[in-house]
């Protein structure tokens, strides 16, 4: 039986939930919004299928990078052979068709890779946003005209409920399969097959953490009242304005629109500032170069100052290959994007996420708990004040002891 010590311990991937063979295991949300196992005790058979698949208790990640190694380590690490035997390679990249660019956080890869899996009859395994906007889960779609429900990200933890056991059962009769999903899932995904398949793909992204989705709903609850109408579609990264500062856009059924900036947007920056991410996510073991995944995808910061000449501020990719799956599958689709083999140091230097951990703030737990007395924009705006003051007090404290320090040589 699955026992968690700690929330650290579960990542909410339900790697569990689709291996257990009395199906006793079900994911429950906790106080602050974020699904857990729970097991029904008496059902359970104590075949410990579930703790052999959690990829946090399991962690057989080859060469799992420290969260204070070096970018100029981090590269070397992605130049060097993985556990497979493959050297990865980086590049920068967006796809040519400019209305799937525009409708894609970045460079419109995974629709473009997506669109390839689906020409050869393939499966797509990705995430999409509720009717109500109010959460995120996975499905799997067939056909074309469905994949615009995974276009997009979505700032919210997705729930991946028996799309392990769907996908295994595509893959046992031959289908193509490609799953989409963040690093902690696809490590999940793989512990439960258990076997590598040969028409498996599985694409991951640079993942800064998971925001609670109990923070989301209020939040969304809050603009509904602002706006006094139901939202209808929602849009985490609107590009309208280019895509270095792209905006939150929230549309609402009277034709409203709600519309601010990520660095001004209170759901974004409770997100950005560390606050509302799963426990988990600030000692993840899955944030290294090296993966199990065949592709790993991200928005390419600094891509003006490494390839200027594909920065156009419409969204460009960056693209780690980990197999030769995936370099075959870049291949396939080089025809329809732009592609550029970048060096690994330049690539990582502005996208931390790679390898850094967030820092945990220190009212993160205070803030969970007050978001249920008080309003979200109360609850938000003073955790995020106190929350700015808390980083320079530990600015301050840290320029004094390093002046110390130098007067004392």
């Amino acid at each position: 039986m699955i026992e968690l010590k700690s929330k650290k311990e579960c990542c909410g991937c339900s790697a569990c939930v689709n291996i257990c063979p009395q199906k006793c295991i079900i994911m429950k949300e906790d106080e602050e919004g974020f699904i857990y196992p729970a097991v029904n005790a008496k059902t359970c058979i104590e075949c410990n299928l579930c703790r052999q698949v959690c990829p946090i208790l399991n962690s057989h990640a080859s060469r799992q990078m420290n969260p204070h190694t070096s970018v100029i380590s981090a590269a070397r690490e992605n130049h060097e052979q993985n556990a497979s035997g493959f050297c990865p390679s980086t590049y920068a990249a967006y796809c040519l068709d400019q209305e799937i660019r525009q409708m894609s956080s970045s460079g419109g890869i995974f629709f473009t890779v997506a669109e390839q899996v689906l020409k050869t009859g393939g499966i797509v395994f990705g995430v999409r946003l509720a009717e109500d906007c109010r959460s995120a889960y996975h499905i799997s779609v067939e056909n074309k005209n469905e994949l615009s429900l995974l276009l997009g990200s979505k700032y919210m933890q997705s729930n991946p409920g028996n799309c392990f056991s769907e996908a295994r059962r595509y893959l046992e009769e031959g289908r193509r399969v490609l799953f989409v999903g963040a690093p902690c899932q696809i490590e999940g995904l793989k512990k439960f097959l258990k076997k590598d398949y040969p028409y498996l793909l599985c694409m991951d992204f640079i993942c800064h953490g998971v925001p609670s989705p109990k923070t989301w709903r209020k939040y969304l609850k809050y603009r509904e009242r602002q706006a006094n109408d139901s939202a209808c579609a929602v849009q985490f990264r609107n590009k309208n304005f280019g895509w270095q500062k792209y905006q939150l856009s929230i549309q609402f059924e009277n034709g409203g629109c709600y519309r601010k900036e990520h660095a001004e947007d209170l759901y974004m920056k409770l997100f950005l500032n560390n606050i509302s991410m799963r426990p988990s996510c600030y000692s993840c073991s899955f944030r290294k170069i090296n993966r199990v995944s065949d592709l790993t995808i991200a928005d390419f910061w600094g891509i003006g100052r490494t390839v200027p000449e594909m920065d156009d501020d419409k969204g460009t990719s960056l693209i780690v290959v980990h197999s030769a799956k995936g370099k075959d599958l870049l291949e396939a689709i080089r025809d329809q994007i732009r592609l550029k083999e970048v060096d690994a140091k330049r690539a990582f230097s502005e996208n931390p996420s790679v390898k850094k951990q967030p820092v945990k703030p220190l009212l993160r737990g205070r803030y969970f708990t007050t978001i249920d007395r008080l309003p979200i924009e109360t609850a938000g705006a003073r955790y995020l004040i106190l929350s700015e003051w808390k980083k320079k007090l530990r600015k301050i404290k840290k320029s004094i002891i390093l002046s110390k320090k130098k007067k004392g040589t």
